[in-house]
């Protein structure tokens, strides 16, 4: 009989471990659908260049990398001292919370788990609200010492990233930390308190022993989650701070590019323009933009919209027109103003023609030559540069207003050519052609 029970439970065993399967494999199933598949075909992706084949070139240029040894460094050691502030802080907190009677203890306890919640942006944007240059600390300050700003300037630095991720990621460490107290036999506690032992001894030999596997818990979390990191990163505006999730970022989504579409605005045309005669040729321009094409966000039939996306991040680069965006760049402090070149060669422009006239039989004609002339004069000329931010159209005149000092200096080393306008007269509609041929338009 004994041996045929035997039997029987060994006949069960496979049978039960059949069903585990069973229930196993849908979740499973679920899982490679959802998540390794896509996994799997960014390495395959990763894998293959653009040139064809298989190859491994593209991972050793990114360990090869500069930005990138620089952003795992940052992300490295700010991962590693924001878990080593949170340790300390957490466990300093939970003590407080879980072995110092005080009015609102478990309610601070219970706090813990609503923080965990929250979105990091949001603790982010409380630290500006408190400490930005706005904020109500230098505002406080400029308010009682009269002084033009305030002495909290540290959020947008690696020192303010580091602030708002303790604040964020403590409770992390607290959570686990309060449940391991809960458990804690305090029978312990009150001998070594009645043999005499005092609090730091206590909690070095009691507290903390039962302590670590929930520090070594939390402070794991902690490290992963920090390593990361976007949200506060992002949202302090730390822009010299650059850790690896803002790398991909960058390289995902801001190295994008967008002009004015050709033959809809000037300043787009002026794109086409510049290109074939900086890559000496249609072939070669038409080969470069479609290349450009690949990050290209979409048309655009205004340029002076570009210039705020460039501004506001959401944009890398974007074509424009030298005087509007030198105004614009007083207002925006994100936008630089440059000019492409060839490879070892001088960056170039040149001048886009804008003509004023009179209309035939218009009425008011001798008030429209009168305005034409004005305009003209040395006397509107002289203040072209002080009060619209741009160029002279009289070569007899030299502006020495801070305007026009910077915009020499923005022009220096920049060579000018002349395009031939009477070929683009006459072949412009084909150069459109070729350029939406060449990007997809």
């Amino acid at each position: 009989m004994a041996s045929a029970t035997l039997s029987t439970g060994a006949k069960a065993r496979p049978r039960a471990a059949a069903w585990a399967w069973a229930w196993a494999l849908p979740p499973v199933g679920l899982l490679a659908l959802v998540f390794l598949y896509p996994l799997a075909l960014v390495v395959q992706q990763s894998v293959r260049p653009d040139t064809g084949g298989t190859s491994v070139q593209p991972y050793a240029d990114v360990f090869a990398s500069e930005a990138f040894r620089e952003a795992l460094w940052t992300t490295v050691w700010l991962a590693a001292a924001s878990t080593a502030g949170c340790l300390v802080l957490g466990f300093v907190l939970a003590l407080i919370i879980a072995f110092v009677p005080f009015p609102g203890a478990r309610v601070a306890a219970r706090f813990i788990d609503v923080f965990l919640s929250f979105p990091s942006f949001l603790i982010t944007l409380a630290l500006l609200f408190v400490y930005g240059s706005t904020g109500m600390a230098n505002g406080l300050w400029t308010d009682v010492t009269g002084a033009g700003e305030g002495p909290f300037q540290f959020l947008t630095t690696p020192w303010g990233v580091l602030l708002a991720e303790i604040t964020y990621f403590t409770p992390f460490v607290m959570r686990p930390l309060l449940a391991a107290f809960s458990q804690l036999d305090t029978a312990q506690l009150e001998a070594a308190s009645s043999l005499g032992a005092r609090a730091p001894r206590i909690i070095r030999q009691i507290i903390l022993p039962e302590a670590l596997p929930a520090l070594a818990a939390g402070g794991s979390l902690v490290l992963v989650l920090c390593l990361n990191e976007f949200g506060i990163v992002l949202f302090t505006g730390a822009k010299g701070v650059t850790t690896l999730p803002m790398l991909v970022y960058g390289k995902a989504i801001l190295e994008s590019d967008q002009y004015s579409t050709p033959g809809v605005a000037g300043d787009g045309t002026a794109v086409l323009i510049k290109a074939r005669h900086d890559f000496g040729g249609e072939k070669p321009a038409m080969e470069y933009l479609a290349k450009l094409q690949k990050n290209n966000v979409g048309p655009a039939a205004s340029t002076g919209k570009l210039a705020p996306k460039v501004d506001k991040g959401e944009l890398l680069v974007a074509n424009g027109d030298v005087q509007m965006n030198y105004a614009q760049s007083k207002s925006m402090p994100n936008l630089g103003i440059w000019f492409p070149a060839r490879r070892s060669g001088k960056p170039t422009t040149f001048a886009l023609p804008y003509a004023a006239g009179l209309v035939t039989k218009a009425p008011h004609t001798a008030n429209g030559k009168k305005l034409l002339d004005y305009m003209l004069s040395r006397t509107a000329q002289n203040q072209v540069s002080e009060v619209g931010g741009g160029f002279t159209a009289r070569k007899d005149i030299k502006a020495t207003d801070a305007n026009a000092t910077a915009l020499s200096k923005l022009m220096d080393g920049v060579e000018v050519f002349q395009p031939d306008w009477n070929d683009i007269q006459k072949n412009l509609p084909s150069y459109i052609d070729a350029w939406k041929s060449a990007t997809d338009n």
